[in-house]
C-alpha cells in the first residue's frame, strides 16, 4: 500500500510539472530551439510516469 502512495505521489508531481510546462508553451512565442527542449521534457516527464506506473504494478503483483 505504502508503494502505491508513493508512486500516486511522484506521478500526481510529474504531471503537475508537465501540465506548467504545457501552460507556459501555449501563453508565450517561443523559438522552435526552446519549443523542442520544452516537448522534450515532456516527454521525459511523461516517460518517467509510465516507469513510476510500471514499477508500482510490478510490486503490487510480487507482494500479491
Amino acid at each position: 500500500m505504502q508503494t502505491t502512495d508513493a508512486s500516486e505521489y511522484l506521478i500526481k508531481k510529474l504531471n503537475e510539472q508537465r501540465e506548467l510546462i504545457k501552460e507556459e508553451v501555449f501563453r508565450q512565442t517561443l523559438s522552435q530551439e526552446e519549443y523542442s527542449r520544452l516537448r522534450g521534457i515532456v516527454q521525459g516527464l511523461e516517460h518517467a510516469a509510465q516507469l513510476i506506473s510500471d514499477l508500482a504494478k510490478k510490486v503490487e503483483e510480487d507482494d500479491g
